[in-house]
């Protein structure tokens, strides 16, 4: 499960590609693990907005379920039973910014960072979902059956600027689909920098 993300990007960076309304300043982890602060796209009376939100829902507001995983960063939408698919509806899916993922490689105690990204495309969405708790918004991101290059795990639903339109506003029977589609192997890079896994300072696992 995709436990780090890079979200290295400028506001006006996001407002182009998104096309997306966004803040006048705003602050977010370039390195984002869970409980991190990440950008991430909704869509309010036909608009598009861009603003941080902080990565995980409470596991109690997604499926009521009570456990020792406080909150949930991400989730395959096909588990999801049929009275919990109010939270997918149209206005509480996202778009969540990043520019790569990664996974750790390597055997334990001496993990390295590998990371994944798209071809060509500087920063690329992943599906989520959002909800607000309390006095903050934050998000969710979904999971698909990993293609070749990211090898035998999961990883995010990475969506095409094509269709972010029916993800953000389409019909649940429509968008669905997209939920549970791996992305082209064939449009991915890896690379490994020789980061470890969990690097000085970081809050990560």
């Amino acid at each position: 499960m995709t436990t780090l993300y890079r979200c290295r990007t400028a506001l006006s960076e996001v407002r182009d590609h998104f096309d997306a309304r966004v803040p006048a300043r705003a602050a977010w982890s370039a390195e984002v693990w869970p409980e991190r602060t990440g950008l991430v796209v909704y869509r309010k009376n036909r608009e598009r907005f861009a603003e941080p939100m902080r990565w995980g829902i409470p596991r109690t507001i997604l499926d009521g379920v009570r456990n020792r995983r406080a909150v949930s960063t991400a989730m395959w939408f096909n588990r999801r039973k049929v009275e919990e698919t109010a939270r997918f509806q149209n206005p509480w899916r996202c778009l969540i910014v990043m520019d790569s993922f990664a996974y750790p490689a390597g055997q334990s105690g001496a993990r390295k960072r590998m990371w994944f990204g798209v071809e060509d495309r500087p920063i690329f969405a992943w599906a989520g979902v959002w909800a607000e708790v309390d006095d903050e918004k934050r998000f969710c991101g979904l999971l698909a059956e990993a293609n070749d290059v990211v090898q035998g795990r999961s990883m995010p639903v990475i969506l095409d600027r094509d269709d972010y339109n029916l993800w953000l506003g389409g019909r649940f029977d429509r968008a669905s689909p997209l939920a549970n589609r791996p992305y082209s192997e064939t449009r991915m890079y890896e690379e490994t920098l020789g980061e470890p896994w969990k690097g000085s300072g970081s809050e990560g696992p």
